[in-house]
């Protein structure tokens, strides 16, 4: 149990106690305005940590209970009727808190299970289990289970499974995990506003997550807005920074990214013009797991810009890349 949901429990119950009192009996005036404050800016708070932690019905049960016990602009009715609403809110509080206190998060061997479980089209069944842990996971605003949820809503369900792909949902749990700043959704989010899935097409948007998660090292996001740099897309045209972003993917391991950086090697944007580089980069990604015909297309390529090279330069470069491969596949990047 961590400090800060103590917290939470033990100033949402001092609420609770607050609402239970008034309701007893008569107060006098300034105790009224406190507890409508009290009361107020704990249901304000607490409609922001459930809103964080998915829990949509709960953050609008919150709100109205702000509006009403706000002491701004404040509803007037008669004390008997105020009473009621004291004493039904102070059980609710007092629910609310038990719930909060003792719910309890994925165990281990859950967790583990649904990682194991989560690629692949597997047994509805395990399907179905393996969302409903991380749903449980994700509403307690955990940001690893948030994207994962977000991910099993763009595969779906199978025959027997009625949870459908829904590309609204993933966009959804990944921006929960986004504003938590784990990397892996601002780069999910990303992808769905460059392609609009889930949400409106939005370059702008698509590349300020991309930039959250390149910041963070996320390599798909780095080449990513490696690729916007190139294209000028919703940025300004700049290879010099395509060529950054493409580097820091590519000594990541990043496929895409290393053959994007061979390319502007061998063209001589944003960087020097220089084959033996371009040959080192492009010697890496034919050397990856790819499909064939890609394979047989990238290899055609390479072998045109070793034409530039002298043997003992080409040499040099096809040594530099073994060696390259054997430490990153020792340590993955």
């Amino acid at each position: 149990m961590n400090r800060e949901r103590i917290l939470e429990v033990a100033l949402t119950m001092l609420g609770a106690v607050l609402l239970l009192i008034a309701a007893s009996d008569k107060q006098p005036y300034g105790f009224y305005m406190v507890l409508r404050l009290v009361i107020t800016v704990g249901s304000i708070y607490w409609a922001w940590r459930v809103y964080k932690a998915g829990q949509q019905a709960w953050t609008w049960i919150f709100i109205a209970i702000a509006l009403l016990m706000n002491p701004f602009l404040p509803i007037r009715m008669q004390r008997a009727q105020w009473e009621t609403i004291d004493l039904y809110l102070g059980i609710l509080l007092i629910g609310w808190s038990g719930y909060w206190f003792f719910r309890k998060p994925l165990t281990r061997q859950e967790s583990n299970f649904a990682r194991d479980m989560e690629q692949g089209r597997i047994w509805s069944e395990e399907q179905k289990r393996t969302r409903e842990w991380y749903r449980k996971s994700a509403e307690q605003g955990d940001a690893y289970a948030q994207n994962k949820l977000g991910c099993l809503y763009t595969i779906g369900g199978g025959k027997d499974d009625p949870a459908p792909h829904d590309d609204t949902q993933a966009a959804f749990w990944w921006r929960k995990a986004a504003e938590q700043g784990y990397a892996p959704a601002q780069y999910n989010l990303g992808a769905s506003y460059s392609r609009g899935q889930g949400v409106p097409q939005d370059d702008t948007q698509a590349a300020t997550w991309y930039r959250k998660a390149a910041e963070q090292g996320n390599a798909s996001a780095q080449c990513s807005l490696g690729l916007l740099y190139a294209l000028g897309q919703c940025v300004p045209q700049d290879y010099a920074q395509a060529a950054f972003w493409y580097r820091e993917a590519a000594e990541r391991g990043d496929a895409q990214a290393q053959f994007q950086l061979g390319a502007l090697y061998d063209d001589g944007l944003g960087v020097p013009q220089d084959y033996a580089e371009a040959y080192f980069w492009l010697d890496l990604v034919a050397a990856g797991k790819l499909d064939t015909s890609d394979s047989k297309q990238i290899s055609k390529y390479r072998d045109r810009v070793a034409s530039h090279l002298t043997p003992a330069d080409l040499s040099r470069q096809q040594e530099r890349a073994r060696k390259w491969l054997e430490e990153h596949q020792a340590k993955p990047q």
